[in-house]
């Protein structure tokens, strides 16, 4: 059926025509082509249930078209319907035996279950099948052994990978990420400096090179890369995007700016580059400056949630909470398991005095992410300030046994217990985050600055001695 063209007018009336057809269970209109497409557009629009009712009709109808079985079954992954993933191969498996793209797709299946070995055997079989690069397989044969702990040869197909495509930032931040948790940094930066020196003119090793220095926080070589690149390539619009972030991560809010600004003045345009330079605008309180470069972020992808939560975080540094209250709950609507939407949602419910609203969107952004030890807190001070201590003593001995910020809890639970009246309680928390992190207590007397005139927990306090690490008699 040709109904679709690059027109999105085109596209929308064939999604239309197919919703119609759909209610009347007839879709003999539709070709293969027409349901992949059908399918990318829900994808592209985050309508995941309509993409999978598609994917199911469409292996119905045409069960050996090679995009559909692909497309489907990485959509039954990242819905984590395993059962039907494994279906569809199996069935496939006979007609789509020598594509490599097929054993690609069954493996990543096994590694998304935790078979490893199998995902390990179906990439290999996968590189038996290939006629041309296998830079992709052997960087999922790469995170496979990682997976298994097997860590020579994980670091050599990663080698591989980026050796094959030494371009590629994907592969690079993931050997980065495998190698710091090996300790390897040193032998991967010798590495990718000897791929730059063979290719010493191009500007895309040098930023690849930048991104690796200062993924090891080696700020200096990180920008002195930069120079190079831009020296090699001055008006090359991604390497000032990449100037930017490093300067905005650096606190140079401004000069990042600057550089964000060249980026766009080079041709970067995308939804990110606006993004980042709006809240880096927040940064430096030019709040119209950020509003209208989100807002051009938005214009170029509206269902993309980040933007919407920039704008909330943009009114709410106004303290414009009502305001920003929308923008969250846009947000929200867009992808509702991000808990900083949440938890920024529950702050400006907060600062209205609306206490059904708060309480609900601080248990959402917990409930989320019981790690956000922020919005533990912030939760816990709310809930003390009306006068439900007892319930925020309860949420911070949740979050004790499971949280990485140890001593912010037990400051937590010192603060709320000898609020409620348990000196005793009170002290022994108190104790144990001094013996756990002594320098924190500037946090604690912020969070209950009523406490810096009590005598018991002064006593305590001065009691501690820093250079001993521990309490003098």
């Amino acid at each position: 059926m040709e109904l679709i063209n690059s027109d999105h007018k085109a596209l929308i009336k064939l999604v239309k025509f197919y919703e119609e057809q759909h209610k009347k269970r007839d879709l003999s209109f539709f070709d293969a082509d027409d349901l992949n497409q059908i399918i990318d557009y829900y994808i592209s629009r985050k309508e995941i249930g309509k993409a999978l009712k598609c994917t199911g009709k469409a292996l119905e109808l045409f069960s050996n078209d090679s995009r559909l079985i692909i497309k489907g079954v990485r959509l039954y992954i990242d819905s984590f319907d395993y059962e039907t993933a494994f279906d569809v191969l199996e069935k496939s498996e006979l007609s789509m035996r020598t594509n490599p793209d097929f054993w690609i797709i069954y493996a990543e299946a096994c590694a998304a279950e935790g078979d490893y070995d199998a995902a390990i055997d179906y990439l290999k079989t996968a590189i038996e099948y290939s006629s041309s690069s296998v830079s992709v397989i052997h960087f999922k044969l790469a995170q496979a052994f990682a997976e298994l702990q097997d860590n020579e040869h994980a670091f050599n197909y990663y080698r591989k990978a980026l050796r094959e495509q030494p371009e590629n930032q994907e592969f690079l931040l993931h050997f980065a990420d495998f190698c710091e948790n090996t300790k390897w940094e040193n032998e991967l930066i010798l590495f990718f400096e000897r791929l730059v020196n063979k290719e010493p003119y191009s500007h895309i090793l040098w930023n690849n090179l930048a991104i690796l220095y200062h993924y090891f926080e080696q700020n200096e070589e990180a920008f002195r890369a930069i120079d190079i690149s831009l020296a090699l390539k001055e008006d090359n619009a991604e390497t000032h995007f990449l100037l930017a972030d490093f300067k905005s991560e650096n606190r140079d809010y401004h000069e990042a700016v600057t550089s964000y600004l060249t980026a766009i003045k080079y041709g970067k345009s995308d939804l990110i580059v606006y993004l980042q330079l709006g809240l880096t605008c927040i940064q430096i309180g030019e709040y119209d400056d950020a509003d209208h470069f989100l807002r051009k972020g938005i214009e170029l992808d509206p269902a993309d949630s980040q933007c919407w939560y920039a704008l909330g975080l943009c009114y709410a540094s106004r303290e414009l909470y009502k305001t920003a209250i929308p923008f969250y709950e846009k947000a929200i609507s867009l992808f509702e398991y991000d808990d900083r939407f949440w938890h920024e949602l529950a702050i400006s419910y907060s600062c209205i005095e609306n206490f059904a609203k708060a309480t609900t969107s601080f248990q959402q952004a917990i409930d989320i992410n019981p790690f956000n030890t922020d919005a533990v807190i912030d939760y816990c001070l709310f809930l003390h300030d009306h006068h439900k201590t007892e319930d925020a003593i309860y949420q911070a001995l949740e979050a004790l046994g499971i949280s990485e910020d140890i001593d912010q809890i037990q400051y937590l639970l010192a603060g709320l217990y000898f609020g409620s009246g348990e000196s005793d309680i009170a002290k022994k928390h108190l104790k144990e985050a001094l013996l756990t992190n002594p320098s924190n207590t500037e946090y604690f007397f912020e969070f209950f600055p009523e406490l810096k005139e009590n005598p018991s927990v002064c006593s305590l306090v001065n009691q501690f001695d820093i250079i001993t690490g521990d309490f003098t008699k």
